[in-house]
């Protein structure tokens, strides 16, 4: 994460001002404005470097999606669009303590469209958030369920302590850095009990950002998941 995110990233940065290139625009993440873990911290510190360049002269954007789903390719499955396969084929909503924790989640079209505003009517220096629409994970798997026409069989809810708990023998046994707050398990379940708000105002009113509705990106990516595999059909 530090050789791509950060040195990979202001090497090419570098060298876009060096050729004094046109536009630079920097695909960061809407976590940066609240750091935790490795990614989330080596994404920062690109942001710092894309700052400081542009104050040198680069034509720098930055975009911070937040939490994306959508269409998908199975060599990089996403990982909300992969709990939308779970929940059509199992019908069985599984959360972390209640699941009553709010998110923020954008469909991929939004960002794509994003990235290009930004390109072209961004300001140099600013950093975009590109969000949607917020839900509480118990919330997103009966909405998705009730817009595929499914009812839900069961709600497994496992408490806070016993994921943490599990989740730091998952790490030791597999000799993570458990003390570690920026890898392991233990830190994707923290990531999960955590709630992700953010807002995209900056980003409407310069860019003319406005995303779907929650309920279009997740029905588009129930269609797209039914046609690319008939047997999200069953239920």
């Amino acid at each position: 994460m530090e050789e791509v995110n950060v040195n990979a990233t202001a090497e090419l940065a570098r060298r876009s001002l060096e050729a004094r290139v046109g536009r630079f625009v920097h695909v960061s993440t809407a976590f940066i404005h609240k750091p935790f873990g490795a990614y989330t911290d080596s994404k920062a510190r690109a942001v710092l470097e894309i700052r400081r360049l542009a104050s040198e002269g680069l034509q720098a954007v930055t975009v911070c999606p937040t939490i994306v789903f959508g269409p998908d390719h199975p060599s990089h499955p996403n990982r909300i669009t992969s709990e939308i396969r779970r929940l059509l084929r199992q019908r069985v909503l599984l959360v972390l303590a209640g699941g009553r924790q709010a998110r923020n989640l954008v469909y991929v079209d939004d960002v794509v469209r994003g990235l290009l505003a930004a390109e072209q009517r961004g300001t140099v220096g600013e950093e975009y958030v590109l969000g949607g629409e917020e839900i509480a994970p118990r919330d997103f798997g009966r909405l998705v369920l009730s817009l595929a026409g499914l009812r839900p069989v069961a709600t497994l809810s496992l408490p806070a302590g016993p994921a943490l708990a599990a989740a730091r023998i998952a790490d030791r046994m597999q000799r993570l850095p458990t003390s570690d707050p920026g890898s392991g398990y233990a830190t994707a379940v923290q990531i999960l009990l955590r709630e992700w708000r953010f807002s995209s105002d900056r980003a409407r009113q310069d860019l003319g950002y406005r995303p779907l509705p929650l309920t279009e990106g997740l029905s588009h990516t129930i269609e797209w998941l039914r046609a690319a595999n008939g047997c999200l059909e069953m239920g």
